[in-house]
């Protein structure tokens, strides 16, 4: 299963249907249990990074993503917040 993290920021919708046109099932999700579970995890970017890890924040997510990154190499981000990806 693919976990896209819902941060209430990002092209989400957008990760979705490319995940469907695919054929892969996702879920989208702002839960520590469902994003740690998962096969694999997509972070969706945004044009303001400082925008994006205020939301991250409000939901304690960077902790996870970090958890989920350093511990498995599963993740991968999407958009303008990858190339900021290592102050997470």
């Amino acid at each position: 299963m693919i976990a896209v993290i819902d941060y209430g920021a990002g092209n989400i919708r957008s990760v979705e249907n490319a995940f469907g046109r695919l054929g892969a099932k996702c879920i989208l999700t702002d839960k520590k249990e469902d994003i740690l579970g998962a096969d694999h995890i997509v972070l969706p970017g945004v044009g303001s990074f400082g925008d994006a890890m205020a939301k991250l924040d409000a939901l304690d997510l960077p902790e996870v993503i970090r958890e989920a990154v350093f511990v498995s190499y599963r993740t991968m981000s999407v958009g303008r917040i990858s190339m900021s990806y290592p102050a997470l």
